[in-house]
C-alpha cells in the first residue's frame, strides 16, 4: 500500500496503490493563481485606467497581458514554480515604470523585484524583493501589488496662488520705489545745476 501525490497544471492527483494495482485515484483541481496589480497616479493616489501590462517568460515570450479597469486593477494568471518578467506600457504623460521580475515558488508564494537593465537589454533582480499579499477567494487565489506612476517633467506645486500674488506685489513695490528715487534724484540734479 503506497500513495503518490502529484501536482501539475492547477490539478492535484492522489493515487493509492494496493497489491501492485491502483486502488484509488482522486484528482482535485487547484484554484488558479493571479497576480493582481493596482495602478495608481503617484500625485493624486487615484486609479489609472487603460494601463497595459505584459507578463513574459524568461525567453521574452508574452504569456499574458491586460489593461487596468476603472478601479486601476488588472489580473494576470501565473503558475507555481515559474519566473516572469513584468512590463508596463508607458502611460500618457507619466514616467516609465519597471520592468520587474516576478517569482512564484512551488508553495505559491509570490515576490516582485525591481530590476537593473544591462547594456544588452537583459534585466536582473535588484534588491531583496517584496512579498505580495495573498487573498484566497472561492474560485481563485490573488496576489496583490500596487504600482504608482509620476507625471514626467516638472510640475508646479498647487499653492492656491497666494504665494505668487505676494511676490508680484513686492516686485511692484520695489519698482515704484526705484522710480520715485530716480525721479527725485534727477530733480535734485536739475535744481543744483548752475544757471548760465
Amino acid at each position: 500500500e503506497t500513495s503518490n501525490v502529484g501536482s501539475d497544471n492547477h490539478r492535484a492527483t492522489v493515487v493509492i496503490k494496493k497489491d501492485g494495482g491502483t486502488a484509488f485515484t482522486n484528482t482535485m483541481n487547484e484554484k488558479p493563481l493571479y497576480f493582481r496589480i493596482t495602478k495608481l497616479n503617484g500625485h493624486t493616489n487615484e486609479p489609472l485606467q487603460f494601463v497595459e501590462f505584459k507578463l513574459k517568460d524568461e525567453d521574452g515570450n508574452v504569456i499574458t497581458s491586460g489593461k487596468t479597469d476603472k478601479d486601476g486593477h488588472v489580473s494576470l494568471q501565473i503558475e507555481k514554480g515559474k519566473s516572469y518578467r513584468l512590463y508596463e506600457t508607458t502611460f500618457r504623460n507619466f514616467m516609465p515604470a519597471g520592468p520587474w521580475i516576478l517569482e512564484v515558488d512551488t508553495d505559491g508564494n509570490v515576490k516582485i523585484f525591481n530590476t537593473t537593465t544591462g547594456a544588452d537589454g537583459s534585466i536582473s533582480k535588484s534588491g531583496t524583493g517584496t512579498a505580495c499579499t495573498k487573498e484566497e477567494k472561492d474560485v481563485a487565489v490573488y496576489y496583490d501589488h500596487t504600482i504608482t506612476n509620476l507625471i514626467g517633467g516638472y510640475e508646479l506645486p498647487d499653492t492656491g496662488g497666494a504665494g505668487t500674488i505676494l511676490y508680484t506685489a513686492g516686485g511692484l513695490l520695489l519698482m515704484a520705489t526705484a522710480v520715485i528715487l530716480l525721479y527725485s534724484h534727477t530733480k535734485r540734479q536739475k535744481e543744483d545745476a548752475p544757471s548760465s
